[in-house]
């Protein structure tokens, strides 16, 4: 279903900082809200792509933060966070994308899978304190129960492409994640 660890050592977090402190997030857009679907053939043709064109079949809502964030293939720069997860999950792990999230106040997620991919799976590292946010918890949901999770800052969560999650609001701060969608 999931497991939570530490995945990315101290250098790598630093890095990913870095990376995070990238000018597509410096400022909050007002809707991400799109009919268009991505799909695994336009992705493969694309290369790049705004997040804000996914749409698992429901509207983004428009609190969400993605608007300007491009789906990402891995590439020299990332290599290192690639190694990482490879040294945790396996050898044979392969990246099919990455992004950094940012909620600020009013943000959330709906009740989703990651199934653009089927037989995928993804992983959710933390890049925020739990005191620099409040709400903002993620819940995975099964069929009886909602189990929410906060997670520390650097830890990952693995989550299979079939497990339905969400991110309660935002209430106040920021809480910035990274995810990456695995095979």
């Amino acid at each position: 279903m999931y497991e939570i660890d530490y995945v990315f050592d101290e250098m790598s977090l630093f890095h990913i900082e870095e990376l995070f402190d990238i000018s597509i997030l410096s400022s909050p857009p007002n809707s991400v809200a799109s009919s268009n679907k991505l799909t695994q053939e336009n992705f493969k043709q694309t290369g790049k792509r705004k997040l804000g064109e996914l749409n698992h079949g429901a509207q983004i809502p428009a609190a969400l933060l993605m608007q300007d964030t491009k789906w990402t293939l891995p590439s020299a720069e990332v290599n290192f966070m690639l190694n990482d997860l490879k040294k945790k999950y396996g050898k044979n792990t392969s990246l099919i994308s990455w992004y950094f999230l940012k909620y600020t106040t009013g943000s959330f997620v709906r009740e989703h899978m990651h199934n653009l991919f089927p037989t995928s799976w993804s992983t959710i590292t933390m890049l925020s304190e739990p005191d620099e946010y409040t709400g903002g918890e993620l819940v995975i949901h099964t069929r009886n129960n909602e189990e929410e999770i906060i997670l520390e800052k650097g830890q990952t969560i693995r989550i299979n492409w079939d497990i339905i999650h969400s991110v309660k609001e935002v209430k106040s701060g920021e809480r910035k994640t990274l995810v990456h969608w695995l095979k």
